[in-house]
């Protein structure tokens, strides 16, 4: 426990460099890193911002899929002076959403009919909240609070694989207006059936000043990351905290998902 005299500076080096501090500043970071490992891989493979990869049914690699959707991906990026018009096929009787999600993985918007029940189909213009940008009359704006998200696609296959994946091939991107491309953060590609150590925080400095996390109450377990990181320059404390890692439960035995 701090004492009065303690700073909140020491008090967070405490907390952070104790076996649970470690271990939740280790897990939440982790899953910053394994977005900035896809988004690389990604962009390796041929991804380009605020354009749709459509992929094959059954045609993807990462953990845990679901197996009756067709998924198309996309990085997009949005400012004060550009908006994502994204076109929805008509579709009935068909699951499908387009789900935009946060460089922390969160969700922060859904194009579908449970979210536009009096109109799912369309053209929607995806903008920078707060943002000025003009809209064309009958285009519904849809405000993201950040600049730059994933997206993940998905039409239900059901009993037609064939129409599910003409549906898929129907909805479209297009980036309107000039907008400012990020730089991709250069953090480890580590394989998901060995998670790195310790040396996950010699990237914390990049993973998180490269994507706030909006979500609020997340300022202790950063501010204990960003103390794990510096401590670990340490060679003792550098050992302290990887041995910390591989005995947590928990800890470097999870897998994350995409």
């Amino acid at each position: 426990m701090a004492t009065k005299t303690e700073t909140p500076a020491t008090q967070a080096t405490v907390s952070a460099l104790s076996d649970q501090g470690i271990s939740d500043g280790y897990i939440y970071l982790l899953g910053r890193l394994t977005v900035t490992r896809q988004q690389q891989l990604d962009f390796q493979e041929g991804f380009k911002w605020n354009e749709l990869l459509h992929r094959k049914p059954g045609a993807v690699d990462w953990p845990n899929p679901n197996l009756d959707v067709a998924y198309s991906e996309a990085w997009v990026a949005v400012d004060e002076n550009s908006y994502l018009l994204v076109t929805v096929p008509p579709i009935t009787d068909r699951y499908y959403t387009v789900q935009f999600l946060t460089g922390w993985g969160e969700t922060l918007a859904n194009l579908n009919a449970r979210t536009f029940p009096d109109r799912p189909y369309g053209d929607f213009a995806v903008c920078l909240k707060g943002s000025s940008v003009a809209v064309p009359p009958g285009v519904r704006r849809v405000d993201l609070p950040v600049r730059y998200s994933r997206v993940l696609l998905r039409v239900e296959l059901g009993a037609d694989w064939d129409k599910a994946t003409a549906l898929q091939h129907q909805f479209s991107f297009k980036a309107v207006g000039s907008s400012k491309l990020p730089t991709i953060p250069k953090t480890p590609i580590f394989d998901l059936e060995k998670l790195p150590g310790v040396e996950a925080f010699d990237a914390a400095v990049v993973a998180l000043d490269s994507e706030a996390d909006i979500n609020p109450g997340t300022e202790q377990v950063q501010a204990n990351v960003r103390a794990i990181a510096k401590a670990v320059r340490d060679p003792a404390e550098r050992a302290r905290v990887d041995g910390s890692i591989r005995e947590q439960p928990g800890a470097s035995s999870r897998t994350p998902g995409r």
